[in-house]
């Protein structure tokens, strides 16, 4: 189920929304992980999908650069969206990303990335 993603953080605010468990759980490890996050992330299935949410709260608290931000992920699902819809450029574009800060790899019948798609067609998410 899509929840507002750090509305309070936003332009415009709750212009981004996220799946409400990997957004939760993001928060939940927020303060612990800082520390030890660097600018650029990889991560597998659910650990890409938590490393581009946490990635997207550092970019909105300031403790990265936008433009140093370099997010990678294998095979996960789609966490984030724009309220609105039009895809994940325009999550970027909210969260002051480059287009080429998040790159996504996908096979074609894995299962795990479309596992959230699936269970709400209305949002393109990134």
């Amino acid at each position: 189920m899509p929840a507002a993603f750090a509305p309070d953080l936003t332009r415009p605010p709750g212009a981004v929304v996220a799946h409400a468990g990997i957004a939760g759980l993001a928060l939940d490890l927020y303060n612990q992980l800082l520390p030890h996050l660097q600018e650029g992330m990889e991560g597998e299935e659910g650990g890409g999908a938590l490393g581009l949410v946490l990635a997207a709260r550092c970019c909105l608290n300031r403790h990265w650069r936008p433009r140093a931000i370099g997010v990678q992920t294998f095979g996960s699902p789609s966490v984030l969206a724009h309220r609105d819809g039009g895809g994940g450029d325009k999550v970027l574009q909210v969260l002051g990303l480059l287009s080429s800060a998040v790159r996504s790899f996908v096979l074609e019948h894995d299962p795990v990335p479309k596992a959230f798609i699936t269970a709400d067609p209305t949002y393109l998410m990134l």
